[in-house]
């Protein structure tokens, strides 16, 4: 049966993560093809953006029928809640560690910076 939760938008992923690190962000889009061209990979593995898959390869991969599960008594946890359980997680597992998937830090300084630069460059 699926456990997923109702979909929500990236956005609003983002925004609990801000709210459950007490971080007030800068934040920055890029859509999936300026992604692609500058090689970052969807989903997981080196260099990649976790939980961005390109569309329209992608679409609906998400929506699955929850009414099995709800049926069965099991429930949706709140974002939040969800988000500050894996902030823990992440911090007692030591967040300076070696990583299989994501963005390294030095990268992710970069692609900001040439997104930064191609807004200061972008026609008034």
């Amino acid at each position: 049966m699926n456990v997923m939760s109702e979909p929500t938008s990236f956005r609003t992923l983002v925004e609990a993560c801000a709210l459950a690190a007490g971080v007030l962000p800068r934040f920055v889009e890029a859509d999936g093809g300026w992604l692609v061209e500058h090689e970052v990979a969807p989903w997981s593995g080196p260099d990649s953006l976790p939980l961005w898959l390109p569309r329209p390869e992608y679409s609906g991969l998400f929506a699955r029928d929850t009414t099995r599960a709800h049926e069965a008594g099991l429930g949706d946890r709140l974002l939040l809640e969800v988000v500050r359980d894996a902030l823990r997680w992440e911090t007692e597992s030591g967040l300076a560690r070696d990583r299989r998937a994501g963005l390294t830090r030095d990268r992710e300084t970069g692609l900001l910076a040439a997104l930064d630069q191609l807004g200061s460059s972008a026609p008034a």
